[in-house]
């Protein structure tokens, strides 16, 4: 499947071990909190089965978020994110309803320090410039072909990376899972939203 950079193609990926169920927290030490060990990568998807894409000349992980546990103690959890999306479908962090589920419940999240890039991916794809009908006539009689022809066309795949600091309150637990949900993203435009969560469990 070819994706145009005006319009990205949510095209449906079975996801590997269900992810329409809750995913398990990752466990990490106390002194694992703010090292690499306490980041997560993630797609967002919905459904289970449909996941976010790019054009197929384009790594994928153009489009992957990532959060690291940065903080948690004293109540507070706080999380360094990166999320990076198609431009056609990019929406400030809070427009991502930040919600921090911990063993007290849900709850928003606060957004500080949010800094914003671009990045421009070019490919070549194979376009439509002409389609022929055409009668072809031999012994056997009349029939009907259509001819199409392509030529190479260059394009611009453009995602915008937002990065910011997410914090909420965990009620004094171990346990905190950061969930965003993309208001544009949506299945076959007209269904269920795209989300994501990142699950931490601290020992």
């Amino acid at each position: 499947m070819n994706v145009t950079p005006l319009a990205l193609a949510l095209t449906a990926a079975l996801a590997v071990g269900g992810a329409a169920c809750a995913r398990a927290a990752q466990v990490l030490a106390a002194s694992a909190v703010g090292t690499p060990s306490a980041r997560q990568s993630r797609y967002m998807s919905g459904g289970g089965v449909w996941v976010e894409q790019t054009p197929d000349a384009v790594q994928h992980d153009t489009v992957r978020d990532d959060a690291t546990l940065a903080r948690f103690s004293g109540g507070l959890a706080c999380f360094d994110l990166s999320v990076r999306t198609a431009v056609g479908y990019d929406e400030p962090i809070d427009a991502l309803e930040p919600k921090c589920k911990t063993d007290d419940g849900m709850a928003q999240a606060s957004v500080s320090h949010e800094r914003v890039s671009v990045s421009d991916y070019g490919f070549t794809e194979q376009r439509e410039t002409a389609r022929v009908h055409e009668v072809v006539r031999d012994v056997d009689g009349a029939r009907f072909r259509d001819v199409t022809l392509t030529a190479p066309r260059n394009e611009v795949f453009r995602v915008v990376e937002r990065k910011a600091q997410i914090c909420c309150s965990t009620g004094g637990g171990r346990e905190v899972r950061l969930r965003l949900t993309s208001p544009r993203m949506r299945i076959n435009d007209v269904g269920s939203a795209y989300t994501e969560e990142f699950a931490f469990r601290v020992q």
